[in-house]
């Protein structure tokens, strides 16, 4: 071999071993950074002729087990799903407390219960009434904190999946901007091992937040899509658009994250008419989304069921009794009611007008079975069998009735065949004598029938189906004013426009309840604007989807501004714990604790309960179902967490596989090091050997 042919090799030898070098120091450097690749050169022989020439560097290239990868990414954004959500359950599970805490929602429960037990033991003694009401306040200010805690979580995994939005679209365009740079080196013949470690580690962060999937295109750029194909990067940008309505409050949806495309040519947004919600599976974004939409509101759904129940049963007790004295005027709530409406009330009760006395000045007994006719007749009847000693009145949905001269007022249900309507006595269905009040009616009896007439007129009432990604389908407007004019045609007209959605039905006490198709299991009614009116425009104030109860924003708002009517809180004397003895004088006695006794038996009664979010319909105690709300809730939570352990751990499984693989032996590379260094340092001496050759044959050659 020449001089020269040795020079070549030894050169060859000095750059290939410096970039072997290189690359080795670039690996010990990063032997702590998380999720780095290690680098491996490999080296070809060069040849010239029949004789050796040398080496050149063959290939730098990443460490890369591509399956390993692939799977670590599905299984992060598995993890960081469960991970999410997880979280806002441990942190529900503090809004709750523990059932055995005095101050919790259950505890605050027993107690009230205990109270009202006591209550019956003694029912004139003012500590006793005081500590009752107290209890009942205290009940219903913890169960209004826990649902809006709810609603504040909500709103909380909002305002994080804006954030996450904006995290997502950053992650984006680091890769798009990544990827010319790496087509454009490749084409050069260029290095691009750190432009592709770069771009790998932008796209397994973009893994933890949604479940994205990577398809590698021949020029060495990638195309990103979420594993259910949606498009997020390909030879143009993409970008979220999520803007928030705001905040959370009960029964309402947020609007969904958009995909907009970005064009090349101008970097304007444009829109694509996409959403991600839907399609997504995993990542920290959908665990966000679940909460938000899905776990967090079937909870609220749950307390509004069990707040509802407890203020009626209290409601129901109430009103069947009276104080001692009696107040001088019994006023109702706006039920929508109105004076056309037919009577539909069955059995007996008593109106009686009391002086101060506690005895009957006048009293009279309606048979609602016989008397038929409308509300208005009932107000008729009424107010002429008392003579004038008491006035009836129906104003605008609201009932009342008023004594004169200074009298008492009493409404008593007959013992042998009360009176009702929509399983409700008359005092208890207009809550002539409510004990409790809360921001939604604890239910929707309205007690009319198919053939009872709709009694709206006119107006119209918006709604659609709103699923757990967002997703809106199913959007009608009910006309009021074209719907027919009984109850049953307004039905019909709704069952038709819904059609394939979902259905509607009256049951025996005219409430209506809604059956979404089983194509849309998990979604849920949501009424988007109502301007209807019973009654007419300026009468009662209440829309149909109000008195309905139309969607779960008012079973959600039954859990707020629970607590005892002002007026009573402001007197007790006003509890009615006793009850009224026509054949009696006086009809009404201080020591009477039937009143007392009725309200403490409200916990041993098997209600029934609606389904609520993932509790199916059920009968139960109020304990009981609170019970079975703080069960769900705990069940919830340690699902939430076993999932996000055992996708965690599953992770790291595929994490340390990867790492066997990809990441960087300090051993092994201080091995290559030395290797690389005296290979380095050999071909140097080759040229040293060969400079002392040449100066060896030039002195001879003088």
């Amino acid at each position: 071999m020449s001089l020269n042919g040795i020079v070549q090799n030894a050169l060859s030898g000095l750059s290939t071993n410096q970039a072997a070098l290189r690359a080795t120091s670039t690996n010990i450097t990063n032997v702590n950074t998380p999720g780095y690749t290690r680098r491996i050169i490999e080296q070809q022989s060069l040849v010239a002729g029949n004789e050796g020439a040398g080496v050149r560097l063959a290939d730098s290239r990443r460490a890369i087990d591509t399956f390993a990868l692939k799977d670590l990414r599905v299984r992060t954004a598995e993890a960081e799903r469960y991970k999410a959500q997880s979280s806002y359950q441990d942190r529900l599970q503090v809004v709750i407390g523990k059932p055995q805490d005095s101050y919790s929602m259950a505890g605050r429960l027993s107690q009230l219960l205990a109270d009202l037990s006591t209550l019956s033991i003694t029912p004139e003694s003012a500590v006793t009434r005081r500590t009752a009401l107290d209890s009942i306040d205290a009940w219903g200010e913890e169960i209004g904190r826990v649902a809006e805690q709810v609603q504040e979580l909500r709103s909380d995994a909002d305002r994080r999946i804006a954030a996450l939005t904006d995290t997502v679209n950053g992650l984006l365009s680091s890769i798009s901007s990544l990827n010319p740079q790496i087509v454009n080196v490749r084409a050069q013949g260029g290095e691009t091992s750190a432009l592709e470690e770069a771009r790998d580690q932008a796209v397994q962060q973009l893994s933890s937040l949604v479940d994205v999937q990577v398809a590698i295109q021949s020029d060495g750029s990638y195309h990103l899509l979420t594993q259910s194909g949606t498009v997020l990067l390909d030879t143009a940008l993409r970008q979220l658009r999520y803007d928030s309505n705001g905040g959370a409050a009960p029964g309402n949806s947020f609007p969904q994250v958009a995909i907009d495309r970005i064009d090349p040519a101008s970097g304007n947004a444009v829109a694509t008419g996409l959403v991600l919600d839907p399609g997504l599976r995993g990542g920290e974004l959908k665990g966000l989304l679940d909460i938000r939409n899905v776990q967090l509101p079937q909870v609220a759904t749950q307390l509004g069921e069990l707040a509802g129940n407890v203020v009626d049963q209290l409601n129901r007790a109430h009103n069947a009794n009276s104080s001692v004295p009696a107040p001088t005027s019994l006023t109702g709530r706006n039920v929508g009611a109105l004076g056309t409406d037919a009577n539909n009330f069955t059995g007996l009760a008593t109106f009686a007008v009391l002086d101060a006395n506690n005895n009957v000045v006048s009293s009279t007994t309606v048979n609602f079975g016989t008397l038929g006719g409308t509300l208005a007749g009932v107000v008729t009847a009424v107010n002429t069998g008392l003579g004038g000693a008491g006035t009836l009145s129906l104003t605008n949905g609201v009932m009342s009735f008023t004594a004169g001269g200074g009298n008492r007022v009493v409404i008593a249900q007959d013992a042998a065949n009360p009176s009702s309507r929509g399983g409700h006595g008359v005092s208890d269905f207009f809550g002539m004598n409510d004990l409790v009040s809360a921001r939604a009616p604890a239910h929707f009896d309205t007690g009319l029938t198919s053939a009872s007439a709709q009694g709206f007129g006119s107006g119209t009432v918006s709604m659609r189906l709103v699923g757990p990604g967002g997703e809106q389908v199913g959007a009608y407007t009910l006309n009021l004013g074209t719907a027919g004019a009984t109850v049953g045609g307004v039905i019909s007209t709704l069952n038709t426009g819904m059609s394939g959605f979902a259905s509607f039905a009256l049951d025996a006490n005219g409430a209506l309840s809604t059956t979404i198709n089983t194509n849309y299991t998990g979604y849920t009614l949501e009424v988007v604007n109502d301007t209807t009116e019973r009654g007419g425009a300026g009468t009662t104030g209440i829309t149909f989807s109000r008195f309905f109860g139309l969607g779960d924003t008012y079973r959600q708002n039954a859990a707020f501004d629970v607590g005892v009517k002002a007026s009573i809180s402001a007197d007790p004397s006003l509890f009615a714990l006793a009850k009224l003895s026509l054949g009696s004088t006086p009809a009404l006695t201080p020591g009477d604790n039937r009143g007392a006794l009725a309200l403490s038996q409200i916990d041993g009664m098997q209600l029934t309960f609606a389904a609520a979010g993932d509790l199916p319909a059920t009968t139960a105690s109020l304990t009981g179902y609170t019970a079975q709300v703080l069960g769900t809730v705990a069940n919830a939570a340690a699902k939430a967490d076993g999932l996000s352990k055992d996708t965690e751990a599953v992770r790291a499984a595929i994490q340390a596989k990867r790492d066997e693989f990809s990441s960087v032996n300090i051993d092994e590379e201080l091995a290559n090091m030395i290797v690389f260094q005296q290979a380095y340092n050999a071909a140097a001496r080759l040229i040293t050997t060969a400079n002392e050759l040449y100066d060896t044959l030039l002195s001879i050659t003088q």
